[in-house]
């Protein structure tokens, strides 16, 4: 559960001061596999480092695992915080380290990330999650062969570090070594799944409830799916679902690989599943989005679109685009150019070039509501489908 930015974590520090930590507080901070409720951990730890006899080293870990929390909330710019209060106390802590290059990294920060990395791996030459971590972060900086060689050693200095492991397989496949990819995976479906889940993952954060185990199996189905293995990807998926009957994302990634299969009714039953274990479920809003387009069900692909694009973590282009082409479909030209082009300056890529050569296709009819600044950016995506250095 996500607890709210509320008064309740605001002054739980200060209401806190001066009080004695037990040991369960101690056990609830540190050792929490942070996939259940999260609030009883936060105040465990905040209770821990408003206690009186408090140590820097202890402080350091506790501050850390503030911070895991909020990394796992995806409250970015908090967990930075907490990561630079738990250094400051221990500049060599290697789990605090870890996050903060990881941090940096999705805070786009790409050359402050790699450098953290590099002093992560500084400290702690032997841990795979150091070399995992400076594979991971390092793509602007060293070679493919380079980093594959820095995975690879990850997972032979500790072959159970699933983590690292899983992910080997996706920078295996995302360089077309499919098989070597399926082997890294296997490897983790294979061992005891209670095992697995027990490690305490600092790259998987728990999404949607599912563990290291159903993550990685649901990766794999994916992969399969992208790759046109529909039987191998739907295994995965029923085996998915099998195991994690009451969670959304199982019924999500087979009701996606439904939709690419054009199976639309079987799609329509796992979209409405998942949306009924996790309402509001923006990755199945999502999928219907564009169940309703195929279906021409185009007044529900402007609500659940708009329902998508107000979220802050997955504004996503192609809704956009989607959206555009329903409000095409209502009869709404001038509006769904305005979606267009609001898709279009989300993701000014190549994909989104297509979508701007549909605008002058005729999307749109009443040419003088819209500036010549923003026919002049749709023409430049144009361009830049043609030549990619522009």
């Amino acid at each position: 559960m996500r607890f709210g930015r509320t008064i309740f974590t605001g002054v739980l520090f200060i209401f806190l001061m001066g009080v004695d930590a037990s040991a369960d507080d101690r056990q609830l901070c540190l050792e929490d596999t942070l996939r259940g409720d999260l609030d009883p951990v936060y105040a465990a730890c905040s209770k821990l480092l408003a206690a009186k006899d408090v140590k820097p080293d202890q402080a350091a870990k506790y501050h850390w695992r503030r911070a895991e929390i909020l990394y796992r909330q995806d409250r970015f710019k908090e967990t930075l915080e907490a990561i630079d209060a738990s250094l400051k106390l221990d500049p060599t802590f290697p789990p605090a380290l870890m996050r903060r290059a990881v941090v940096l990294a999705q805070l786009l920060r790409r050359d402050d990330s790699y450098f953290a990395a590099r002093k992560l791996y500084a400290v702690a030459p032997e841990w795979s999650k150091s070399l995992t971590v400076l594979a991971n972060l390092s793509a602007y900086h060293i070679t493919f062969g380079q980093r594959e060689k820095i995975h690879a050693r990850a997972v032979e200095l500790d072959p159970k570090d699933y983590d690292a492991r899983k992910s080997f397989g996706l920078f295996l496949y995302r360089r077309g070594k499919i098989k070597q990819a399926e082997a890294q995976w296997q490897i983790i479906l294979d061992a005891d799944r209670e095992a697995v889940n027990a490690q305490y993952s600092f790259f998987h954060k728990g999404e949607d409830g599912f563990e290291l185990y159903g993550s990685t199996l649901g990766l794999r189905g994916t992969i399969y799916g992208d790759n046109r293995q529909n039987a191998k990807a739907l295994v995965d998926f029923d085996r998915l679902i099998k195991l994690y009957p009451d969670k959304a994302r199982g019924y999500y990634l087979r009701a996606r690989q439904y939709l690419r299969m054009n199976e639309l009714q079987l799609a329509a039953a796992d979209i409405a599943k998942s949306l009924e274990l996790l309402p509001g479920y923006i990755r199945a809003l999502e999928e219907r989005v564009l169940l309703n387009l195929k279906q021409k069900n185009y007044q529900q692909v402007v609500t659940d679109a708009d329902i998508v694009l107000a979220g802050e973590a997955r504004k996503r282009a192609w809704i956009g685009r989607y959206r555009g082409v329903a409000l095409r479909g209502l009869g709404r030209a001038n509006d769904a150019f305005e979606s267009f082009l609001t898709s279009a300056k989300l993701d000014p890529e190549v994909a989104n070039a297509l979508m701007a050569r549909m605008i002058t296709q005729g999307y749109y009819s009443d040419t003088a509501k819209h500036s010549v600044k923003d026919h002049t950016f749709l023409n430049g995506l144009m361009a830049c489908s043609i030549d990619p250095k522009c």
